[in-house]
């Protein structure tokens, strides 16, 4: 039951500060079950000068690619193929990415990545498939179908991995190890949150469920090895200055190198670090909005130190961000590279910087099922929950909003690449909106000079009353308080978009989690949480 695994992992979080692990430990330790307490605390570093930062490392078929996909970017044709950063800080890895990814055909499966590219040399003894899943795509009339694979040697025994800097002439600088565990027993000692190494076998472009025979479709095989949130960021190593490339190696895989070049940055006007601010616009003097009045909310994103990451009026256009252009500060918008898919592929690396307003939130009690079509997505304001269907409002966007990322990819509407997208977003008051408090906010992602970080903020506003209501809480069964298990390093807003303050799940959450999307069958809160922590078997229930 899922409430086993969230209850056995609290002790996860129960951090020493500055006990580093010997650089010489490479592999799982005994597989030996380990006794958990229950408190927790914030991660301690060791010494007096900056924290250290987070290190995001992706590689895709045996290169550095930060796309994590083959893809061509017609944004950045030249896409970064070495690993930028700024000297300064430690480092300790916070994510790890490795794709293998080959065209297949529904009769080979997953042989081409079992007798060929990065994972060929993998212990793929007892893979089986698990799940298996049919969607409509985004397009609204073309299938995917997925199968999805565990079970394999690779993806179960101990392992661990080891990064090497290393300077022009080869020579080792500085080392880390860290401990991946294996995939049904989590100790104390292992070093994430997730571990993810699983693999599907993708068809696409499919002509209707359960026919991919068009010319069109597409198959392929694909090996993931996926690690977030380290649980011990104290235990970080130095980037010298003179380092020239960094390895990976793993325990699993011997004589494998995963190698991404270190180009040393200088520093700039913005550091590491990412927080954000939102406040209200010119908000009405007499204290609340009315249906059809519009609520403008200003989002301000800095570093960790408090810069502004942009000049006020403005943020990235479309294709500076997801081309990678230094103007963007590292800012992720939706893109459309792959498919990830909740828990199985990088779903918590896609750069979906979405907006909503939602309420009132003392009616928020339930998972909003209003539909979600393909034409909704081309309006300025989509609407995911109604009052009629669902007995509270929410209205959402992505961040620029999608007619104009739309109008980028698809060429339909002129210069939309280029266009400054706003610092300020705006929605309108549904005209059957009832009384009472609303929250607004937005989540965001970005990934700047190595280092992978997430940011959301929330605020409350009131419509058509003064008078404060209070959200009464949303319960999935199965699942638990979030909040005793996701604490300190392990905490919601480091392991995925929580906001601040929120230890569980809150107005913010089903604002946007609906059961509505035609594309995403798993996005409504409930299944989202039960699919994520039932498949996340880690830990062997008591």
């Amino acid at each position: 039951m899922c409430v086993s695994i969230l209850c056995a992992a609290c002790g996860l979080v129960s951090l020493q500060a500055c006990n580093t692990k010997p650089d010489s430990e490479e592999s799982g330790g005994p597989e030996t079950t380990q006794e958990y307490g229950e408190s927790s605390q914030a991660v301690t570093f060791c010494d007096d000068d900056a924290p250290p930062v987070g290190l995001g490392l992706y590689f895709h078929n045996g290169s550095w690619n930060q796309d994590l996909t083959s893809l061509p970017n017609p944004f950045s044709p030249g896409r970064p193929n070495a690993l930028h950063v700024v000297d300064g800080p430690s480092r300790y890895l916070q994510e790890l990415y490795i794709v293998s990814s080959l065209p297949t055909t529904p009769e080979d499966g997953l042989d081409p990545i079992m007798d060929s590219g990065d994972f060929s040399t993998f212990d793929w003894s007892n893979v089986q498939a698990v799940d298996e899943d049919w969607r409509v795509q985004a397009d609204g009339y073309q299938w995917q179908h997925q199968v999805f694979y565990r079970g394999a040697h690779w993806m179960n025994d101990a392992s661990s991995f080891k990064l090497i800097a290393r300077d022009a002439n080869g020579y080792q600088l500085e080392t880390q190890t860290v401990q991946a565990g294996r995939d049904t027993l989590w100790k104390s000692s292992d070093d994430f949150l997730e571990r993810r190494f699983v693999a599907r076998v993708l068809s696409g472009n499919c002509m209707a469920e359960n026919d991919c025979s068009n010319a069109g479709a597409f198959h392929l095989a694909e090996g993931f090895i996926q690690l977030r949130v380290n649980l011990h960021a104290h235990d970080s190593f130095d980037l010298p200055s003179n380092t020239a490339s960094l390895e990976v190696k793993w325990s699993e895989a011997p004589g494998k190198i995963w190698q991404v070049p270190i180009v040393h940055d200088a520093p700039g006007n913005t550091g590491y670090g990412f927080t954000l601010d939102l406040e209200e616009v010119s908000p009405p003097s007499r204290g609340y909005y009315l249906p059809g009045e519009q609520v403008p909310i200003r989002m301000t994103y800095k570093d960790g130190s408090g810069t502004p990451l942009f000049a006020s009026g403005a943020m990235p256009s479309y294709g500076d961000a997801i081309g990678w252009a230094p103007s963007a500060q590292g800012l992720r918008y939706l893109v459309f590279d792959g498919l990830p898919q909740l828990y199985w592929v990088h779903k918590p690396v896609q750069g979906a910087m979405e907006t909503f307003l939602a309420g009132p939130v003392h009616k928020m009690t339930s998972v909003a099922t209003t539909p979600i079509t393909p034409a909704s997505l081309f309006q300025n304001e989509i609407v995911a929950a109604s009052h009629s269907i669902d007995g509270y409002s929410s209205v959402i966007q992505e961040t620029p909003i999608t007619p104009v990322m739309f109008g980028c990819l698809f060429g339909f509407l002129p210069g939309a690449c280029d266009f400054p997208t706003p610092d300020v977003f705006t929605f309108t008051v549904p005209a059957d909106a009832e009384s009472g408090t609303y929250v607004t906010g937005t989540k965001a992602r970005r990934y700047w000079q190595g280092e992978p970080m997430l940011a959301a903020a929330s605020l409350y506003v009131q419509v058509g009353s003064p008078n404060v209501t209070t959200f009464p809480g949303f319960n999935v069964p199965g699942v638990g308080a979030c909040g005793s298990c996701h604490t300190g390093a392990a905490s919601l807003p480091r392991a995925w978009h929580g906001f601040a303050g929120v230890k569980k799940v809150g107005a913010q959450c089903l604002a946007c989690h609906t059961d509505g999307y035609y594309f995403e069958p798993d996005a409504g809160m409930t299944r989202r949480l039960v699919d994520l922590h039932e498949w996340s078997n880690r830990i062997d229930p008591p």
